[in-house]
């Protein structure tokens, strides 16, 4: 089976939109210890311990599509075998 490139823009959507349904899974309601709000109440980031149990998953997001032949577009360059 050939490998997929998705371009940068929808990888990098698609890995971080499931990384964050994963970790709101993972945490359930102490999900929301982890995120940073503004005065208006909306999500702006992470907190540390967030972010890095973010990027934790993100990691493992990737590895996952990577499994299964789909890559950054911008990764085409290295050798996926």
């Amino acid at each position: 089976m050939d490998n997929v490139y998705l371009s940068a823009d929808e990888y990098i959507e698609y890995t971080c939109e499931q990384a964050d349904k994963i970790m709101q899974m993972k945490l359930g309601k102490a999900y929301d210890n982890y995120i940073v709000y503004d005065d208006e109440g909306k999500e702006t980031s992470y907190t540390e311990e967030g972010q890095d149990i973010f990027m934790e998953i993100l990691y493992a997001v990737e590895q996952c599509l990577a499994d299964v032949g789909i890559y950054n577009e911008e990764d085409k360059d290295e050798q996926h075998t």
